[in-house]
């Protein structure tokens, strides 16, 4: 697992001060399968300081969070602070969700890319009701994913080096900066999301059948580009001067709109949905 130290969550949360807006393409795929959350209850597993929070109680959701490392987010009726690679034993017995949510949380506390820890797993099943909706959105892995419908700026269907829009640039970003020079280090688990599939969907007690595994790409916005390199050094925490990560992003941004527009950042993520039997 990823540890997280006072100056990672510190650095983490200067991230999102400097750009608000920068992650907001991401949660496109929790809008598109979690759009109606009126009067239903979500469990959001690694809550941060609430970018995913903030949308599904947009979306009319009652949502109960969970956090190694952080606090409440503003809107969390319950918060927890627990390690969720131990599983969800800290909540209460009747525990029953309508939905489970984790945006870029489970590739801190796996240590194979093609399992999720079994308690965790086993309590997912146990804490959601039958027809629940499990979304799971975390960092690409090495494998091959459709791309998913609508996304945003018309970007489906856009390739690059590799294939699939953005992942090429969130691959090398970690590689090349986050794997070795974030503080603590990243511990370099990748979540190969079909396998994550057959894992829930195959156990042997209340089960899960799969709705969609996909790529998500999901640029991030900077109104300059001296922010995009000052985002990536804080959200990563990167023990490296400003010149070395600029040399890995500036190849990729893109300018978008007339001089002077928004600067995006190709990024991807990959989504994996599932529904309780």
């Amino acid at each position: 697992m990823t540890a997280f130290t006072p100056e990672r969550m510190n650095s983490y949360c200067e991230a999102e001060d400097l750009c608000p807006d920068a992650r907001t393409a991401e949660l496109a795929s929790f809008q598109k399968f979690l759009h109606d959350g009126a009067g239903k209850v979500v469990l959001e597993l690694g809550s941060g300081n609430g970018t995913l929070t903030k949308c599904l109680t947009d979306m009319g959701w009652t949502v109960d969070t969970v956090d190694i490392a952080f606090q409440a987010p503003p809107g969390a009726r319950r918060h927890y602070n627990a390690d969720i690679a131990n599983g969800l034993g800290f909540l209460p017995k009747d525990a029953a969700y309508d939905a489970v949510a984790s945006l870029a949380v489970l590739h801190h506390v796996a240590s194979d890319p093609k399992r999720l820890p079994t308690p965790l797993a086993d309590d997912m099943a146990a804490v959601t009701k039958p027809g629940a909706m499990v979304i799971l959105q975390d960092v690409p892995g090495d494998a091959a994913l459709p791309q998913m419908p609508n996304s945003p700026d018309g970007a489906a269907g856009a390739t690059g080096a590799d294939g699939v829009y953005g992942a090429a640039t969130t691959t090398r970003i970690f590689a090349e900066l986050v794997d070795p020079h974030s503080t603590p280090t990243h511990n370099g688990i990748y979540l190969q999301m079909p396998a994550i599939s057959s894992q829930l969907t195959q156990s042997t007690g209340p089960e899960f059948e799969p709705v969609a595994c996909f790529h998500h790409a999901c640029d991030w916005r900077f109104p300059n580009r001296d922010t995009a390199i000052q985002y990536v050094q804080s959200l990563f925490n990167l023990d490296l001067d400003r010149n070395r990560i600029e040399a890995v992003i500036e190849p990729v941004l893109k300018t978008v709109g007339a001089q002077g527009g928004q600067i995006h950042l190709p990024w991807a993520l990959d989504c994996l949905v599932l529904r309780r039997t």
